[in-house]
């Protein structure tokens, strides 16, 4: 029928999608409240800090992943 419950994976595929979830609203908002209180090109600014960010959180965890597995 299917693969067993594993609440393990289920944790981590949930936390996974809300983080995302997340980042895409702070996202939106910076974006959008940017463009509207300052200026468009300003609002554009902030979506790409908001990106850069998100990369730079990206590439941390991995390397913490990644040394954490190496610790196993």
């Amino acid at each position: 029928m299917g693969s067993p419950f594993r609440p393990e994976r289920h944790r981590a595929h949930t936390e996974r999608t809300l983080l995302v979830g997340g980042f895409g609203v702070v996202l939106v908002l910076a974006a959008v409240f940017t463009t509207l209180f300052v200026s468009p090109g300003s609002g554009l600014l902030a979506a790409g800090i908001v990106v850069g960010a998100g990369a730079l959180a990206l590439l941390i965890y991995l390397v913490l992943s990644g040394l954490e597995r190496l610790a196993q």
